[in-house]
């Protein structure tokens, strides 16, 4: 081979195009874009006959992703937007961002063309800035809305949260139609702005109606005119089996605490889960008579209520025992009668974020007289949970009533205000009290401890639960008289169903 073939072959060889991604036939593209989808998804599973389909998409908003999938491929190239348009389930879920830089309408008109006639979850959000107004907010999200509208029959979630409660849609007066679908509607906020007047007018027309919704969480304000005070123009969605209202302040039009609750127990045989955040009600000056609550079933998640509220709640659902009650950063009632007054029992209590101990103590006597009946007992980032309060737990309070007397399991994260050892005296206390007695023990003996985050366990009294408990973890540690290190992986974690 002469010198000038070898240079000629080797210019062919430099001049022949590179190939890459972008030449692979669109056929070729999806298969590989549809794993990545596979991957920003739920596992595989199997719904019948030999058809394999996806899980519904992990919820958007427990990510921090900017760049969701699909548009984080899409805006690769246009070669891969044109081939990813070809195909509508990579367009089921879409994330609409507003505030800085917005998703344009142009592009939202895109993913609904797309999209075909699938089911759709629909995320606006908002993103972050460290802007604190945003006078424009309400008039984007109308805007987003009325191109969204159309679309409502194919809504299978609807997830919202701008900066303003203001500029939310209220289900009946702005939010309005037939949404068939829809089985998830989440309206939250940033900041609470809203503000309901006392004047009464006539409900309008207009029906917002999700006949096979099953979660909703909204803004308090919003959620008395849709839904209380039209209750019977616009009842609660027949199959709702989980209920979220966050947000009514005292400076709104008087909301009583017996409204609330008339609306809500009209579904109370499907309820199962309720959450009341910060909703300052009123409790009346002349109570009104509990309601017929033999069909409640719900658990109920209290968080930054009052006292009194959470005590005529209980009452007029006539202390109804509860699976859960979870209690976070509630206050003590201010009259001294109401704290005298018992709560409604819960088979496993949860309380969390309590420093006022007089408080934590009020809360964990649930049920005292009553059924008393909390078996599992949970205490999280409570500084009320002091050595006082350990001993008060560890002596009856009266001749035959402890507080807490049935708990069998205690799991304790973020509490720094005690010791190992005031722990340990009110586990020996109850097991004194339990073998002395002659027939059944006015307590029962705690078999389990779950502590972390709490401090140091002293090797005395290491060795002591060891020796007296049935399983005990303190942060690594684990010990107890039926631990078996062999079967740590069978064990269900005991911590699943706390957040700490």
């Amino acid at each position: 081979m002469t010198a000038m073939s070898v240079q000629c072959k080797y210019n062919t060889t430099a001049r022949r195009p590179r190939t890459t991604i972008n030449d692979l036939p669109h056929d070729v593209l999806i298969l590989i874009f549809r794993d990545v989808r596979q991957a920003a998804s739920l596992p595989y599973a199997f719904r019948g006959g030999d058809r394999l389909y996806l899980d519904p998409w992990a919820p958007y908003y427990e990510s921090v992703s900017e760049h969701p999938f699909p548009e984080c491929l899409a805006s690769v190239c246009s070669v891969w937007r044109a081939a990813m348009s070809n195909v509508s389930i990579f367009w089921t879920r879409l994330v609409i961002w507003t505030g800085r830089d917005p998703t344009p309408l142009s592009r939202i008109r895109e993913y609904l063309s797309w999209s075909r006639e699938s089911l759709l979850d629909i995320y606006i959000l908002r993103r972050f800035s460290p802007a604190i107004e945003d006078t424009a907010e309400k008039a984007q999200m109308n805007m987003i809305l009325n191109l969204l509208s159309p679309s409502m029959n194919r809504w299978q979630l609807l997830y919202m949260r701008p900066l303003y409660s203001s500029s939310l849609p209220c289900p009946g007066l702005d939010l309005v139609g037939r949404a068939d679908n829809l089985i998830e509607l989440i309206l939250h906020f940033v900041n609470d702005d809203l503000v309901t007047s006392s004047n009464v007018s006539s409900p309008p027309a207009n029906l917002f109606d999700a006949p096979k919704l099953e979660q909703l969480s909204m803004g308090g304000v919003h959620f008395r005119e849709a839904y209380v005070k039209r209750a019977t123009h616009m009842p609660l969605p027949p199959k709702l089996t989980r209920l979220g209202v966050t947000g009514y302040n005292s400076c709104n039009a008087p909301f009583p605490v017996h409204e609330l609750l008339a609306c809500i127990t009209t579904r109370m045989d499907r309820l199962y889960m309720v959450h009341l955040d910060g909703l300052q009600l009123n409790c009346s000056t002349h109570p009104p008579a509990p309601f017929d609550s033999r069909h409640w079933e719900a658990d109920t998640h209290f968080i930054d209520m009052s006292g009194d509220v959470i005590t005529e709640y209980h009452r007029l659902l006539q202390y109804k025992l509860a699976g859960e009650a979870h209690y976070t950063r509630c206050s003590l009632p201010d009259s001294l009668f109401i704290v005298s007054t018992p709560l409604a029992d819960a088979c496993q209590t949860y309380v969390y974020g309590i420093a006022d101990p007089d408080a934590l103590l009020y809360y964990l006597s649930a049920g005292m007289k009553l059924d008393n009946t909390c078996y599992s007992l949970a205490i999280v980032n409570c500084d009320g949970l002091c050595a006082d309060v350990l001993h008060k737990l560890a002596k009856p309070v009266s001749e035959d009533a402890w507080l807490c007397q049935n708990a069998q399991q205690l799991n304790i994260a973020g509490c720094t205000e005690f010791s190992s050892t005031d722990l340990r005296a009110i586990l020996e206390a109850r097991q004194k009290a339990n073998a002395g007695a002659a027939y059944a023990a006015a307590v029962t003996t705690i078999t389990e401890i779950y502590v972390l985050n709490c401090g140091e366990l002293v090797p005395e009294d290491r060795e002591w639960f060891n020796e007296n408990v049935s399983i005990v973890h303190w942060d690594d540690w684990k010990g107890g008289i039926d631990y078996t290190p062999d079967l740590d992986g069978q064990y269900d974690d005991p911590w699943d169903n706390i957040d700490y």
